[in-house]
């Protein structure tokens, strides 16, 4: 019986860990997701000659990542106008 129970013990801390690791493997991904659609957003800007407050739509950044960025957590992106951090409805802005 107290084999049984350690046993328990130890899967629960090894999947506590596992969702932990999964939770920062998302929040990691999602960052550099913002990174890159910072980056974008600076190419679209020296591009088109863009002053900040313009705004900035996926449409006008989507040629620079194919298919798009996701957030794996499940959130969505806000692109902020120029001269303004993107943002993730999950994860917060890029710092």
């Amino acid at each position: 019986m107290k084999k049984l129970l350690l046993l328990m013990m130890a899967v629960t801390m090894v999947g506590c860990g596992l969702a932990k690791a999964k939770k920062k493997a998302q929040e990691i991904k999602c960052h550099n997701n913002l990174k890159t659609i910072e980056m974008a957003k600076d190419n679209w800007v020296a591009e088109n000659n863009a002053t900040d407050g313009t705004a900035v739509t996926m449409d006008d950044i989507k040629e620079m990542f194919g298919k798009g960025p996701e957030c794996a957590a499940g959130g969505e992106y806000q692109l902020g106008a120029v001269g303004e951090s993107p943002s993730c409805s999950i994860h917060g802005q890029h710092k």
